[in-house]
């Protein structure tokens, strides 16, 4: 443990010395004034930072600690003699640790007294991390958020003019039980992924008998195993259900349809790929899967709807999407 400790007293720098060598974990180097730890930082990263209080260099315990955070994100604290409570408060306001008493510190209470600090502000780092971490994570979902309440906006109003369109009222409530269980990940952060567990089952018995409905051969193989063994991504599990019944419901009666892991050769970089093989052409390109123009009237809506949440849900992006034909086969590469 590196200490650096800021004092013009040759005998209190001395004495920190002394008590110092007393635990060969720590590691002093004085410096005279912040100047000089200033141009001492190449000696490396110090664990922390301890300033006498009374020093013809410092103009106030705020002033320190500002000029300490411009080369240093070490702990602070201060040291002087004499009465320390009225300082204490002020330089924990100011962001110090504390105040030690140059009267009574003793090398145990030193050593004691470092450690504490450097270890709460490792927790304080882990746990700001970790706040980072789910912030970004919860943020990411509201796309899908936003586009569920537009989907169900635009359903609501074409099933209107379209009632007797049985697709259009299935998507509905689909839609109606992902906006939950999503809405429920943002505001559990997806530590508990038994809302979205128990929709995936019930969307799988669904697309099974959609596939059935159009006699539509659906071939799975490891992809999806691997994609429902991966208990730490719901969210990809449950937007590929969302797509596969979008091009479920585009495909026309009679399709055979193959989900697997794409061939080595047709793998872009080193991330998860899933294949989609179609025995006929079903998509009129790639742009239908996410959102851009007006799609009424120029595809199945209910399609588009269902294959444009699928890829909001799986976090997928236009540039991981290629469609390709091959003789009448038309393939869906998907890079996860």
């Amino acid at each position: 443990m590196l200490i650096h400790y800021v004092e013009d007293n040759q005998i209190d720098a001395k004495l920190m010395l002394t008590m110092a060598d007393v635990d060969n974990e720590i590691d002093v180097t004085v410096c005279r004034t912040l100047e000089d730890m200033q141009s001492d930082q190449a000696s490396g990263p110090n664990d922390y930072v301890l300033l006498d209080v009374y020093r013809p260099d410092s103009v106030s315990v705020e002033d320190d600690i500002a000029r300490v955070r411009a080369m240093s994100s070490a702990p602070i604290a201060f040291i002087t003699g004499g009465e320390v409570e009225d300082l204490r408060v002020r330089a924990i306001q100011a962001g110090a640790e504390g105040v030690l008493n140059k009267d009574v510190v003793t090398s145990a209470v030193l050593k004691q007294v470092f450690q504490n600090a450097v270890a709460r502000r490792q927790a304080e780092h882990v746990h700001a991390a970790q706040r980072i971490a789910e912030e970004r994570r919860l943020w990411s979902l509201q796309a899908p958020l936003d586009y569920l309440d537009k989907g169900l906006a635009i359903l609501a109003d074409s099933i209107s003019r379209r009632p007797s369109d049985p697709d259009l009222g299935v998507l509905i409530k689909h839609f109606g039980e992902t906006t939950n269980v999503v809405k429920q990940a943002v505001a559990r952060g997806l530590n508990d992924a038994a809302p979205i567990d128990t929709l995936t089952e019930r969307m799988e018995h669904y697309l099974d008998g959609l596939a059935a409905s159009k006699r539509i051969e659906v071939s799975v193989g490891d992809a999806w195993q691997r994609m429902s063994d991966v208990h730490d991504e719901p969210l990809t599990r449950l937007g590929f259900l969302h797509l596969l019944e979008g091009l479920l419901l585009a495909a026309p009666t009679g399709l055979d349809m193959i989900v697997d892991d794409a061939p080595s050769g047709d793998q872009l970089n080193d991330r998860r790929h899933v294949l989609v093989s179609m025995s006929s052409p079903v998509l009129l390109g790639p742009q239908l899967l996410f959102e851009g123009p007006a799609i009424e009237g120029t595809f199945n809506e209910a399609a588009i709807l269902a294959m444009r949440l699928g890829t909001l849900i799986m976090g997928v992006g236009p540039g991981d999407i290629s469609l390709t034909e091959r003789g009448s086969t038309q393939r869906l590469l998907i890079t996860l």
